[in-house]
C-alpha cells in the first residue's frame, strides 16, 4: 500500500485488534492520541486490507483473540 497519510509517521504505534476465529479483522482501535484521523483510518485500512489473520487456538479450536500490535514506522 502507498498511503501518504503515512508519510511523515514516525516511531511505535500501539493498535489493538480482535482477530475472529475465522481469522479476520473485526475490530481495531488505536492506542495513542498522536495521530490524525487521517493516519488512523489509514493503519485501519492497512491491517483490514492484510487478508486472513491466523486464529488463535484454544482446546483444538479457532477463537477470536484480542492483540495488541506494536506497529514500528521508524523503519525509513
Amino acid at each position: 500500500y502507498a498511503m501518504h497519510e503515512l508519510d511523515d509517521l514516525e516511531g511505535l504505534v500501539p493498535v489493538r485488534v480482535i482477530v475472529s476465529a475465522s481469522g479476520r479483522i473485526t475490530s481495531s482501535r488505536i492506542l495513542t492520541d498522536r495521530l490524525r484521523e487521517d493516519q488512523a483510518a489509514a493503519i485501519r485500512k492497512l491491517l483490514i486490507g492484510y487478508g486472513r489473520w491466523t486464529p488463535a487456538v484454544k482446546d483444538g479450536r479457532t477463537v477470536a483473540a484480542e492483540l495488541v500490535l506494536p506497529l514500528d514506522f521508524g523503519w525509513r
